[in-house]
């Protein structure tokens, strides 16, 4: 955990900038929402995405939805896709919001989406297990993420339990949401089928890149690791059928970064003046000199570097459906 004797470094508005970044609230579309996706000959067997803006495949060079990671994964699974995701949505919400938020634009689907439905996302996908009784192989979820912005008002010095309690609500309403689902697909038949939960990239870490809020990388690497991965992955995993996947500190390999590398796993040092200092392997970054190898795969698979935005770029996308695919093919 952070020191809490820094606190006299940490600014207010830096503290919230930090949250809010990792709360990957997507930014809604100025323009109508486009008609919902549907696809009268759509056949099974199917596959439900659920959650929030990572769900949809949002990008802010499109301003709007993408096919994202959902599409990698139904294609590679031989799927057809069926997409509630909404984007700025909490655990809570998932479970009780009717629809969309206003002005978010719906996920891509294969059939039925977000732009259609007409109750909460977790009523839907339950209603359409069992309207499909045998047909529904697998179920991915992306959410959590929102939670968080709820600690981004509070002080430096409640910010720790703030983000305790959330991740405690989070974990009762994953929990509930995983538990739900698992007793519909067991009452519908589908034996085989998987629930496979995933976390986010430590899109911060490229806020580490300057020297005068260096420190909120650490923050945020303490706030994935000792908080929200830990919490879902113990909802995820509280079925048999029930998976979890850390794209957080997953390796991302390219060019000349090592096997190794991963997303959030450089370790840190602390001098005797209360400076925080990365001690992993270092990337020769033409833009930002030596940097490490996490906030260089953070600047290739999101557009954190780029347009200070926190959804993954296509690559990005891509590697994170790239993760549950092996997850499903590991069983």
């Amino acid at each position: 955990m952070l020191h809490r004797s820094t606190s006299h470094r940490l600014t207010y508005a830096a503290i919230t900038l930090a949250l809010v970044v990792v709360g990957l609230v997507g930014p809604t579309s100025t323009g109508e929402a486009p008609p919902a996706h549907t696809n009268a000959s759509l056949a099974p067997p199917y596959y439900l995405s659920l959650g929030d803006s990572y769900a949809t495949g949002y990008q802010p060079t499109v301003g709007g939805s993408t096919k994202g990671y959902t599409a990698v994964v139904a294609k590679a699974q031989h799927l057809s896709l069926v997409n509630f995701g909404c984007g700025g949505v909490t655990t809570t919400m998932i479970l009780t919001y009717v629809g969309c938020l206003p002005g978010a634009q719906p996920a891509f689907s294969d059939g039925w989406n977000s732009g259609n439905i007409t109750n909460t996302q977790e009523a839907n996908a339950l209603a359409f297990i069992d309207a499909h009784p045998g047909q529904v192989k697998l179920v991915t979820v992306t959410i959590g993420g929102n939670d968080v912005v709820s600690c981004s008002w509070v002080s430096f010095a409640t910010l720790w339990n703030c983000i305790v309690t959330t991740t405690s609500t989070m974990a009762t309403n994953v929990g509930q949401l995983v538990s739900d689902l698992d007793a519909h697909l067991t009452a519908a038949g589908d034996t085989g089928a998987l629930i496979v939960g995933s976390t986010y990239p430590d899109t911060y870490l490229a806020y580490g890149l300057n020297p005068n809020t260096t420190y909120l990388g650490f923050l945020s690497t303490d706030g994935f690791n000792y908080h929200i991965n830990s919490t879902l992955n113990t909802a995820y995993t509280s079925v048999s059928r029930g998976r979890f996947v850390d794209v957080t500190n997953a390796p991302y390999v390219h060019g000349k970064l090592a096997a190794t590398a991963g997303m959030n796993t450089n370790p840190y040092a602390v001098d005797s003046s209360l400076n925080y200092y990365w001690t992993g392997p270092k990337y020769l970054d033409a833009r930002y000199m030596w940097i490490t190898m996490a906030q260089e795969e953070i600047c290739q698979l999101t557009f954190a570097c780029s347009q200070s935005d926190p959804h993954p770029t296509t690559k990005g996308y891509k590697f994170i459906g790239g993760l549950i695919n092996a997850k499903i093919a590991a069983g």
